[in-house]
C-alpha cells in the first residue's frame, strides 16, 4: 500500500503548528506542550521541516495550483528578514532567529485551498471565547485562580501574573501576559464579525458582545480602542457605492453607542479594568492627553539613540539592553524600529507595512464579488494588519514574536490572489 501526503496537507500542518505555537506558547498549555527540551526540539524539527518544504515548493506549479504567495512578493519578506537577521547578528542574539523564522516562513505555507475553508476562522473565534472565559474566571474567582496558576506557569511568566493578581486591574486569565489576552480576543472579534454568515450565524451578536466584555476585562486601553478602529475600518470597506455614505452614519452611531455602553458597564459593574479603560477614553475625549504609563521617557530615550546612530541604529531588540534604567521596549514599534535599525531598516519596514495593507485593500475590492470566500479572507487579513499596526503604537507586537506570527499569517492571506485565476481551487 502506497502512502502519500499531498503538499496541501503538509502545508496545512505547518500552518497549524506555527499558529499553535503563537497562541499556545503564552497560555496555560505551554508548560505541557512546550515545557521540556525534548518537546521543543521535536516541535522545531517537525515545524521547520514543513516550513522549508513550503518555501521550496512555493515557486513551482504543483497539482493543487501555483503557490498563492510566490514569487511576486517574496522579496518584500526577504528584505524585512534581512533587517532582522543583520540586527540580531549585530547584537549577537542569533538564537532569537529560531523564533522569528517561524513568522517569516509562515506565509509560504498558506495555500490557495484554504480560501474556501471557514473552520480556521471559527477556530480564531473559539480561541477568543476561551480567552474571555479565562479572564472572567480570573475576575470572579481570584483566590482559586491565584492558587492554581502556579501549576501552569513558572519563572518570569508566573512573576508577571502574580503582580497582575495583586493589582486586580488586569485579568489575563489563561495567558501569561495580559497583552496577549487582549491581542487574541481582538483577532477573535475580527474573525467573528467578518465570517458571521458562516460561523455562529444565529448567535454572532451575542458572542461579539461577550468578546467585547472580555476585551474590557483585560484592562488594555489601547487594545480596546484599536480593535474598535479596525472593526469600523473593515465595516466601512464592506459597503459598496452609496452604501458607504450610509455606513458613515452607522459608524458614528456605533462609536456613540460603544461609548454609552462603556459608560454604563464601567459605572454599574465597578470592575477596575473596565473603569481604567473608561477613564482613559474619557480623558482622551475631554483633554486629548490620556495617561501614558511612563512611555514618554522611553520615547525620548529612543530618539536620543536614533540621533546618535541615525543610519543603522543600535541593533535589533537592543533598546532594553542599552537603556538599563527601564529594561523594557520602547512601546512603539515605529520609534523602536527607527532607534534600533536606523533610517535604512525603518524605511524598509514602513514600506512593507504600507505596501502590504494597500495591496490587500486593492485585492479585496477587486475579488470580493468574484469569490466570496477569498473576499472574506482578504477582509480578515486587512483587519489583522490594521489591528496589528495600531497595536504597535503602544505595544511591542514585532518584538513579541507570537503576535508577529499572526501578522505574517495575515500577509500570507493578503496574497491569496497572486496565483493565476484559472488554477485557483476552492472547497
Amino acid at each position: 500500500m502506497k502512502f502519500q501526503v499531498s503538499n496541501t496537507k503538509l502545508k496545512r500542518i505547518a500552518v497549524f503548528l506555527v499558529l499553535l505555537y503563537a497562541i499556545g506558547t503564552r497560555s496555560i498549555i505551554a508548560r505541557y506542550v512546550f515545557g521540556t527540551r525534548v518537546q521543543l526540539l521535536a516541535f522545531y524539527i517537525i515545524t521547520y521541516f514543513l516550513l522549508f518544504w513550503g518555501l521550496f515548493t512555493a515557486f513551482t506549479f504543483i497539482k493543487e495550483g501555483p503557490h498563492l504567495y510566490a514569487p511576486k512578493k517574496f522579496f518584500s519578506v526577504l528584505l524585512i528578514s534581512l533587517v532582522i537577521i543583520i540586527g540580531l547578528f549585530v547584537t549577537n542574539d542569533t538564537y532569537t532567529l529560531l523564533y522569528y523564522g517561524l513568522a517569516l516562513l509562515l506565509p509560504f505555507s498558506i495555500i490557495i485551498n484554504d480560501s474556501g475553508n471557514y473552520s480556521g476562522a471559527k477556530a480564531f473565534t473559539i480561541v477568543g471565547i476561551i480567552a474571555t472565559i479565562g479572564s472572567l474566571l480570573n475576575y470572579i474567582f481570584p483566590t482559586i485562580y491565584a492558587a492554581i496558576i502556579p501549576y501552569f506557569f513558572s519563572g518570569y511568566s508566573l512573576h508577571s501574573l502574580q503582580w497582575l493578581i495583586g493589582e486586580r486591574t488586569f485579568f489575563p486569565g489563561f495567558f501569561s501576559q495580559v497583552n496577549y489576552t487582549a491581542f487574541f480576543i481582538g483577532l477573535a472579534i475580527g474573525s467573528l464579525f467578518i465570517f458571521r454568515k458562516y460561523c455562529f450565524s444565529r448567535s454572532w451578536g451575542f458572542w461579539l458582545l461577550f468578546l467585547a466584555f472580555g476585551m474590557l476585562l483585560t484592562g488594555k486601553r489601547g487594545a480596546f480602542v484599536y480593535v474598535i478602529v479596525a472593526f469600523v475600518f473593515v465595516y466601512f470597506l464592506e459597503g459598496e457605492g452609496r452604501e458607504k455614505f450610509k455606513r458613515i452614519i452607522s459608524i458614528a452611531a456605533i462609536l456613540i453607542g460603544a461609548y454609552i455602553l462603556l459608560y454604563i458597564v464601567a459605572h454599574v459593574s465597578s470592575i477596575p479594568s473596565i473603569e481604567r479603560i473608561f477613564d482613559a477614553v474619557n480623558d482622551f475625549l475631554l483633554n486629548g492627553t490620556p495617561e501614558d504609563s511612563g512611555r514618554e521617557q522611553l520615547h525620548q530615550q529612543a530618539w536620543t539613540y536614533f540621533f546618535q546612530h541615525p543610519f543603522f541604529g543600535i541593533g535589533w531588540d537592543n533598546f532594553k539592553e542599552v537603556f538599563t534604567a527601564r529594561g523594557t521596549h520602547v512601546h512603539c514599534i515605529y520609534l523602536q524600529l527607527l532607534c534600533e535599525t536606523g533610517i535604512v531598516g525603518a524605511v524598509i519596514f514602513y514600506c512593507f507595512f504600507a505596501f502590504s495593507l494597500i495591496s490587500t485593500i486593492y485585492s479585496f475590492y477587486r475579488y470580493r464579488n468574484e469569490n466570496t470566500a477569498i473576499g472574506m479572507w482578504l477582509e480578515f487579513s486587512i483587519f489583522i494588519q490594521v489591528y496589528f499596526l495600531l497595536f504597535g503604537i503602544t505595544e511591542n507586537p514585532i518584538y513579541d514574536v507570537e503576535e508577529m506570527i499572526l501578522y505574517m499569517y495575515a500577509i500570507g492571506l493578503s496574497n491569496i490572489t497572486v496565483a493565476s485565476q484559472p488554477s485557483m481551487v476552492t472547497e
